[in-house]
């Protein structure tokens, strides 16, 4: 199960890396006949990126977990952003009213 955790986290991480090469190779094909705009795109590309992940995990005879692979996918996607959020965000405590005088 946690193969398909990983799989989904490298997937979603690997999806901004993979659009332009997806872009390149489906220009041809399908971008011509059906257009996409750019977050469509990118959601496409996610997509396939989960496809491939689900495949991989079935080859390597892993339980199958949707969930989980959704899961790492979404934390993959949005993992650096989660974790400069978590580390420049300053907590700072509350002042109580005998502090302000």
């Amino acid at each position: 199960m946690l193969l398909n955790l990983f799989l989904g986290a490298l997937a979603g991480y690997l999806t901004p890396q993979a659009e332009p090469h997806l872009n390149k190779a489906l220009k041809d094909v399908l971008l011509d006949d059906v257009p996409m705009k750019e977050g469509e795109f990118r959601l496409f590309t996610f997509i396939v990126m989960m496809i491939v992940a689900a495949v991989l995990a079935a080859l390597f005879g892993a339980d199958s977990s949707a969930f989980l692979l959704l899961l790492g996918g979404g934390l993959g996607v949005f993992g650096q952003r989660i974790y400069t959020a978590l580390t420049t965000k300053k907590i700072e405590p509350a002042k109580s009213e005998e502090d302000s005088e």
